[in-house]
């Protein structure tokens, strides 16, 4: 069912709503509004409509839920409780014969994650999920149990044997010759979490790669790969280009393509000088105000930018960075989501999700990161086939306790409706400057 749906059916039941844009707290039009649904769900508390045209409803599940812990919080009454109702927003259209239940599973688990996190969280504040069918008939409300992860967990089980594998490599000796060559602290080099390939970064921003099989040549690029002088035109390219012209002569490379340059062990001088050219236009030029997220979590990860959770510092999970992989349902070809940041406090893991807004939409950017941590942490305390990982020797973690956080960076913005809403979940806020 549509925004226009929904309003249609509460106008023939007599109940007011409001179903407009509101500026102040940044919510969509498209969230339907009811301070008492007695009319709709029998009961008098504050109630959430959401349909299928709600915004990035499919793309990013459960946002809405978040979105309506900040309306309740800006009720001008105490609440303890308040209903989410999903009118069947898993539907394509209204003309559509029934529910297309691989989408009803892959909207409705975030959403039962989140409302089984909020409801077990350390405030006092719960959630109904309920379900509106056509005509307009109300399910029970929603059981909140654990997803089983039965349906992937064969996935689950192969991911767990990359990550093992991943641990038994070693940096090949191209990557050791070029990284003492380079001689920067920004310089790192990241395994992909399924081990095939070496990513050599400066502060974030990669820079070049090895591949794990062809370990004796690498690539220098930056940005997106193209075989053309057509990225050259903006972005990463376009400085990557300045910089390769102007140490064209130490360089010594020889590749057909501004963007892309093969590299071997006789090229690790000339490749060295264009890093280190670029280390520091990332620390003081051009590159530094592109791909700023990546900027902050290296910097996060080699604590540049130290975090800290009830009083205790955070470190990362593995010396070479990786993200880790996760589920938010268990439907058949569910894919993968990977978490910013997996680091620890003692055996405790952290799922860290790391927000720089440049989007100009600040306030629901940010309220996503909470929805991020909350689907991020709950996977790692209940995915049982990656727990061996996290308990074995070289890790000695507990995934049963995982915590969340969410880093932002700082900005001349009150974000203290965020933090409040981000503890009702459980999850931890910090702002840092970089």
């Amino acid at each position: 069912m549509k925004t226009d749906e929904i309003t249609t059916w509460l106008v023939r039941r007599n109940q007011d709503y409001v179903a407009k844009r509101d500026g102040k707290l940044h919510l969509s039009k498209r969230l339907v509004r009811l301070k008492d649904g007695t009319n709709v769900i029998g009961k008098k508390l504050p109630t959430v409509i959401v349909g299928c045209d709600y915004p990035d409803i499919k793309s990013h599940p459960g946002d809405a839920l978040v979105a309506a812990v900040r309306w309740v919080h800006s009720l001008d009454r105490d609440c303890s409780r308040f209903a989410l109702v999903l009118a069947n927003p898993w539907e394509e259209n209204s003309n559509q014969k029934g529910p297309n239940n691989k989408k009803k599973d892959e909207i409705l688990t975030p959403f039962k994650t989140l409302a089984r996190a909020l409801n077990d969280g350390p405030t006092d504040l719960e959630v109904e999920l309920l379900l509106l069918h056509r005509p307009g008939t109300l399910s029970p409300p929603q059981s909140l149990q654990n997803p089983t992860w039965d349906t992937n967990k064969d996935k689950l089980n192969r991911w767990k044997k990359r990550l093992e594998n991943r641990s038994k490599n070693t940096l090949p000796k191209l990557a050791t010759h070029l990284k003492d060559a380079v001689d920067h602290n920004s310089f790192r080099w990241y395994l992909a979490s399924n081990g095939k390939e070496w990513s050599g970064r400066v502060e974030g921003l990669q820079v070049c790669s090895i591949d794990t099989k062809k370990d004796s040549q690498g690539i220098l690029a930056v940005g997106k790969s193209l075989d053309d002088k057509q990225g050259c035109k903006k972005g990463p390219s376009h400085e990557f280009c300045k910089i390769l012209s102007g140490v064209q002569d130490a360089r010594g490379l020889r590749g057909d393509s501004w963007v892309e340059e093969r590299f071997t062990d006789k090229d690790v001088d000339g490749v060295a000088e264009v890093i280190r050219e670029l280390s520091t236009s990332r620390a003081v030029g051009d590159l530094r105000k592109m791909d700023k997220e990546h900027h902050l979590e290296a910097r996060i990860l080699r604590h540049k930018v130290p975090l800290l959770a009830r009083r205790q510092s955070l470190s990362a999970v593995s010396d070479n960075p990786f993200q880790f992989p996760t589920l938010w349902h268990d439907e058949d070809g569910s894919r993968p989501r990977y978490l910013d940041a997996l680091m620890k406090s003692g055996d405790t893991p952290w799922a860290v999700e790391i927000k720089v807004n440049s989007s100009g939409s600040l306030i629901p950017y940010y309220s996503h990161g909470i929805t991020q941590a909350v689907l991020y942490r709950e996977f790692i305390r209940t995915a049982l086939p990656f727990h061996h990982w996290f308990q074995d020797k070289e890790r000695g973690l507990k995934p049963d306790e995982c915590e969340g956080m969410v880093v932002v960076e700082e900005v001349d913005y009150d974000l203290s409706e965020l933090r409040k809403t981000a503890h009702c979940f459980g999850i931890e806020w910090q702002e840092v400057r970089y």
